[in-house]
């Protein structure tokens, strides 16, 4: 079982209180975790201590308890004997900060009141922290390795090994059988800095960006060191690596520029986090108030769920060539090659409220990579590729996307089977060329502004317990106003519905979009314009005005406008009971005539069947301009999918009024047929 034991603190007793007898009787608790995994694991960690494994035990306050010497060598490592135990340090920290819960700001998860020491517990070792008078609120935590594996398999450490102990005025005592780097939490800002005094600890070969100005001293203490754990920090960051990991990078040159990466990173935080979710530090504001704490992560032999990396407060990541690289490397940081850090950086942040992203688009490998994108952008670097995503990398994924977005038949994204086992990464190549190829003309702004152009938006909104397609609608406005275009003919590229008085309301207000930039790839940065161009061109007849009847219709269910709403959930449905004067079922054919209001030049014509049964066989589509004489273009059968389909005609037409005709049973055999859109549109060929 795994012991864990703390003496009590000692209060302070007022000096001026004559001498009495006080008998402390030191409290001993013990705190039992689950049993080690029953296999046993090669040490991965350098022995410093210079010792053998003993289960020696000296029963006295000051004494060195190495009955889990064996399992602190397996994990987090021992402290060298050669490393010098401070008898008595200073350390003294601001803990003055500005703490806006995740709620408030309407995100997953924000930086904790954690505040790191330098400063390292040895395994066993008792160890001594005096807090000052009337400074309360306060917790040491000795070992940053927090996830519990109680109940995992095979683990590769005891299931736990860090300690969080109450501090109160006064001397404080703790020991952890582990040991671990020290941090102390503090539950209320304190308005002046807290000095502390520590005893029998080590000091930890932190890099601190402003503090540490010479790195090669830097590297040099780190060889030096026999601490197993160190921290990499900066303004709005801490990593707790192990120094094994360190000396590599010291030895293949990677932390030669640790200096430019730490300020990278404080860039990362603020400018590429942060500020695009509209946030500013001081904001008077709350809701609109960035973190004044680091964002934490932590490195570890094995975390929960035996998972590579899981987001939280701290972050904790597998200790892995990769995630070092991720942290401790420049070049890889700074083109926005991050690839799973910047996954649980984007969980934290993902916005909870206003959540103003579709269903697919919150839920798929979409949003989270955003701010590597910005990230590279803001570095005049090209946006990544996402290689370390393997099959869902966008050198993959990015062609399929491209297709998809530039074939010429009808299509709706969220519901196209052809896109099934489609790499996660696939809505975000519309993104990348809204990103890439967009521009504010009132600010000057590329499309990335758009995020925090929305997000501002989107904060003004109180209720966002809405459906998908109020926030297509929502993000499609958006759009179009910040960049003063109509991106109709985009989202129909993409196979995104929007509502027919969405879509209206944009028209009248702006000039459609010229540049094809759904031919656009964003990641080779050349146009593919060669390859699609019929979609180039197509223009989807303005529905807004348009008048629409039909033979019969289903009084139990849809309604004849939502044939035109566009909103492919919604839907009109044959009549099949109580039909009077037809019977009932209503036979076909059933007829659905379509007042478009004025004269346009149509080239093609649409239909989407319900998503759930009743799918439309055929149909035959004519036209007229005196709403009397009609002109049969031809006859269209339909397959049986759930998304738009189109069909262009052999010679465009001239037409105000239109037919479609169902003259044949549904795919499910019966007279009755449910459509969910129709429509018609000119490719300008």
């Amino acid at each position: 079982m795994i012991r864990m034991q703390f003496l009590n603190h000692k209060r302070r007793i007022n000096r001026t209180i004559k001498p009495i007898a006080i008998i402390m009787i030191g409290l001993v608790t013990v705190f039992t975790a689950c049993k080690k995994g029953d296999k046993t694991f090669e040490n991965g960690y350098d022995d410093y201590s210079g010792n053998q494994p003993s289960d020696y035990f000296k029963n006295d306050s000051l004494g060195v308890d190495k009955s889990f010497y064996g399992r602190a060598r397996i994990f987090p490592g021992l402290v060298s004997d050669a490393q010098r135990r401070i008898a008595d340090t200073v350390i003294t920290l601001n803990m003055k900060y500005s703490y806006v819960p995740a709620a408030t700001l309407g995100v997953n998860a924000v930086p904790q009141p954690i505040f790191s020491t330098g400063l390292y517990a040895a395994p066993g070792e008792l160890i001594e922290i005096d807090v000052p008078e009337n400074i309360l609120g306060l917790n040491v935590y000795v070992g940053s390795h927090l996830d519990n594996l109680t109940g995992q398999t095979s683990t590769r450490r005891d299931a736990l090994i860090s300690t969080v102990k109450a501090l109160f005025p006064g001397v404080n005592t703790v020991r952890n059988l582990y040991g671990g780097y020290i941090w102390i939490k503090a539950a209320n800002s304190i308005a002046n800095p807290v000095t502390f005094h520590f005893k029998r600890v080590v000091a930890t070969s932190d890099y601190i960006l402003g503090t540490t100005t010479d790195v090669a001293a830097w590297q040099r203490k780190v060889m030096a060191s026999g601490v197993p754990w160190l921290e990499l920090r900066s303004q709005h960051v801490a990593l707790s690596v192990s120094r094994d990991w360190v000396l590599q990078g010291i030895q293949n040159g990677t932390l030669n520029n640790i200096d430019q990466t730490m300020a990278e990173w404080d860039k990362v935080m603020v400018e590429d986090y942060y500020k695009w979710l509209g946030w500013t530090v001081g904001n008077a504001d709350a809701t609109h108030r960035a973190p004044e704490l680091p964002e934490r992560a932590v490195m570890d032999v094995q975390i929960a769920g035996n998972s590579l990396i899981h987001n939280g407060q701290p972050i904790m990541a597998l200790t892995s060539a990769n995630i070092f690289d991720e942290w401790a490397n420049y070049t890889t940081l700074s083109s926005g090659n991050s690839v799973i850090t910047n996954h649980e950086l984007g969980r934290n942040y993902k916005m909870s409220a206003p959540n103003f992203w579709w269903k697919s688009v919150a839920e798929s490998e979409t949003v989270q990579n955003f701010n590597l994108m910005k990230t590279a952008s803001r570095n005049n670097l090209p946006f990544p590729a996402l290689a370390s995503l393997g099959p869902n990398s966008l050198s993959t994924v990015g062609p399929v996307a491209l297709a998809f977005a530039n074939r010429p038949a009808g299509k709706y994204m969220d519901n196209d089977p052809t896109l099934a086992g489609v790499g996660t990464t696939f809505r975000l190549m519309m993104f990348l060329q809204i990103f890439a190829k967009s521009v504010n003309p009132a600010t000057g702004e590329n499309g990335l502004g758009l995020i925090p152009y929305v997000t501002a938006r989107a904060q003004t909104i109180n209720n966002w317990s809405v459906d998908d397609q109020t926030k297509r609608n929502f993000f499609f406005t958006a759009l179009c106003d910040y960049t003063q275009k109509d991106y109709s003919n985009f989202f129909d590229a993409w196979g995104i519905p929007l509502s027919t008085i969405t879509r209206g309301n944009v028209q009248q207000k702006y000039p459609l979009l010229a540049d094809p930039i759904w031919t656009y790839d964003p990641i080779k940065q050349v146009y593919v314009t060669d390859n699609y161009p019929v979609r180039t061109k197509r223009i989807y007849t303005n529905r807004s005005n348009w008048i629409i009847t039909a033979s019969d219709n289903a009084s139990q269910e849809g309604s004849i406008a939502a044939m035109i709403d566009g909103i492919p959930e919604t839907y009109w449905h044959a009549c099949y009971s109580g039909c009077t004067p037809l019977a009932s079922p209503a036979p076909v054919p059933h007829v659905i005539n379509i007042d478009m209001g004025s004269v346009s030049k149509i080239s093609g014509c649409f239909m989407a069947s319900r998503m759930s049964g009743r799918q439309v066989t055929q149909f035959v589509f004519s036209y007229s301009n005196d709403n009397i004489n009609f002109t049969t273009v031809g006859t269209f059968p339909m397959l049986k999918i759930n998304y738009n389909q189109e069909f262009t005609f052999a010679t465009a037409v001239n037409a105000r009024y239109v037919r479609f005709t169902i003259d044949k049973n549904s795919y499910d055999n019966t007279a009755f047929s449910a459509v969910a859109e129709l429509g018609t549109f000119y490719d300008g060929n």
